[in-house]
This record gives structure tokens, C-alpha cells and sequence, in this order.
């Protein structure tokens, strides 16, 4: 069948050699490298000592028959794994890169149209998936896009959309958000506008040292609770309404983490996401030397900063 020729194509250019009588998980494991990119680290053995190495263990079984499935093109029963795989964004994702690169070996119009067909309908279900998971938690979304995946090659669910051309994936507003994060870096993209980004350049590049004063932190938004309350009172705050504060400023941070302040280092590396202006609180005009130094090196580390003063 075209299916059958097709994997026997893919199966020539990964190991080499052409005709072969019988196919082990090394050449699956080199067929998989080839096929989802140098930076996807296959989970099967590549060396040719692992031949005669006798049974390999399948840690994620459904994972696995899921990838066979999609390597001989059986779309009924890699759907029926989908669904049984622990990680579904990841895996529909890895579907969709791996169908596309099948279509290159094939000479049938009718199957290349077939075979995208296929990958356009998985990258729909892992958008399905990131849909449902905004509607939840957008924080914990975006972290997720970014979460080294151990069983998908050390990758992660932004890096597999890149690298298979998931387009419509890549375009959903949580994806959007996290590429805007990153790109300002440690800058707040609201309320540093565009005439303040130009004129924050200019200092940049003629009085560094005012910079602290004139850019907007995404870390000027967190609430300092137990401040506003001294504050309010004259700075006269007693024990228990010290306590109370703390409780309250821990209560915050709760709140603040729900609002999207700050994602939780061990979900997304620490990043940084904007929460709503209404929790902002004023930009602290005394501050220490350390913290003074950190603003003006986050602000020249921020990759915004770096392409304007590069281009």
C-alpha cells in the first residue's frame, strides 16, 4: 500500500540502507530523530550496539503505540491513543510535526493532501485541549507551553508547534501572551507605551542611571499590603495588626498568583506574567543599591531592548 511505501521511504533515509527484512527499535529511534528534528531527543535507543540488547522497556505504552500509529499512518487507532495518553497537547502536537514531515516522502498529491489533513486535525484537538485549559487557569496555560517534557524528547509544547509548523496553534492568545512576556522580558508591556519606550531608550543611551525612575517593572505591580496599611496609619501599626497584615499580605499573594502576577518557578521557570492594573500599587522612589543595579541590568537584558539598540 502507499502507507506501507511511505514508511519504507522513511525508513531508508533515517538508517541508510534500502530492503530491509526486519525493523528493530534502533531504526524507529533513528526514523523518530529524523523526523521530529535534531533538538527532539527520541526516547528509543540510535546506537547500532542496542540491536542485540534484548528487550526494551516501554515506560508509556499508550505514548508509544501512539507513535507507531502515526508512523504507519493508522489514524483511527492513534486517535484511540490520544486519548489515552497522559500529556494530550504534547502528544497531538508531536502528531501533527511528524505527519508533516511523512507528507515530504510521498508522491501522491491525494496522500500529501490526506496526510495534512490529519496533522491540521490534532493540532485542532491540542488547541481544543489549550482552550478548555484557559478557561481555567491562563496562567498555568501559558506555563505549560513552556514545560520541558520528559516524555517527548526534553521538548516542550511551544518548541513541537514551531517545529511543525502549528500554525493555528501558535496564534491562540495564550500563546500570544507568552511570547509578549518574554519578549519584554522583565519590562510591564502596559504601561510602558510606545513614546515612553523611545524616550526609555534614549536614557538609555545618554543617562543610564535615571532608568530605574523612568521604567515600568512588571515587579512594580505586586501589592505590599502591610506598607499601605502602615501607611494609612501613620506608620503606627501594632503586633496584632502586624500579624493581621501579614495574614492578609499572604492572603494577597494568593489572590495575586490567581490573577496571573507571578507563575510558579517549578510550572514555567519563573515567568513573569502581568496581572490586572487594578492590584498595582505606587513605584517605590527609595530603593536599595542592589535592587537599583538589578533594574538597570534587567532593563538592557530585556530582548526588546536588545533588538531596538541592535537594529
Amino acid at each position: 500500500t502507499e502507507s506501507t511505501r511511505i514508511f519504507r521511504n522513511c525508513l531508508d533515509a533515517s538508517t541508510g540502507r534500502r530492503n530491509m527484512g526486519s525493523v528493530c527499535l534502533p531504526d524507529i529511534g533513528r526514523l523518530l530523530q529524523r523526523l521530529a528534528g535534531k533538538r527532539y531527543q527520541t526516547p528509543y535507543p540510535v546506537d547500532e550496539a542496542s540491536r542485540q540488547g534484548g528487550e526494551q522497556p516501554m515506560e508509556r505504552p499508550a505514548r508509544d503505540l501512539f507513535i507507531w500509529c502515526l508512523l504507519t499512518q493508522r489514524k483511527e487507532l492513534a486517535e484511540f491513543f490520544w486519548t489515552l495518553e497522559k500529556e494530550c497537547v504534547p502528544a497531538a502536537l508531536l502528531a501533527a510535526l511528524l505527519l508533516r514531515q511523512i507528507r515530504d516522502f510521498s508522491d501522491d498529491i491525494s496522500e500529501k493532501e490526506e496526510l495534512e489533513e490529519i496533522a491540521y486535525d490534532f493540532e485542532s484537538k491540542a488547541e481544543g485541549v489549550l482552550n478548555a485549559c484557559a478557561e481555567d487557569d491562563q496562567a498555568k496555560s501559558q506555563a505549560n507551553l513552556v514545560r520541558q517534557l520528559q516524555h517527548y524528547g526534553e521538548s516542550t509544547s511551544l518548541l513541537l508547534a514551531a517545529e511543525g509548523d502549528s500554525i493555528r496553534f501558535i496564534s491562540h492568545k495564550i500563546c500570544h501572551q507568552l511570547l509578549d512576556n518574554a519578549w519584554m522580558g522583565s519590562l510591564s508591556e502596559k504601561k510602558n507605551g510606545s513614546l515612553k519606550f523611545a524616550l526609555q531608550l534614549i536614557a538609555g543611551l545618554l543617562c543610564p542611571f535615571f532608568l530605574p525612575l523612568l521604567v515600568h517593572y512588571k515587579s512594580d505591580n505586586e501589592t505590599d499590603i502591610s506598607s499601605t496599611v502602615g501607611a494609612d496609619r501613620g506608620g503606627e501599626v501594632s503586633a496584632d495588626e502586624s500579624s493581621k497584615s501579614h495574614k492578609k499580605q499572604t492572603f494577597a499573594s494568593r489572590i495575586w498568583s490567581k490573577a496571573g502576577g507571578r507563575v510558579d518557578p517549578e510550572l514555567g521557570d519563573g515567568i513573569i506574567v502581568d496581572a490586572d492594573e487594578k492590584t498595582s500599587r505606587p513605584r517605590r522612589c527609595c530603593m536599595s543599591f542592589g535592587e537599583y543595579r538589578r533594574r538597570i541590568l534587567d532593563f538592557y537584558s530585556a530582548p526588546v531592548v536588545r533588538f531596538s539598540y541592535t537594529t
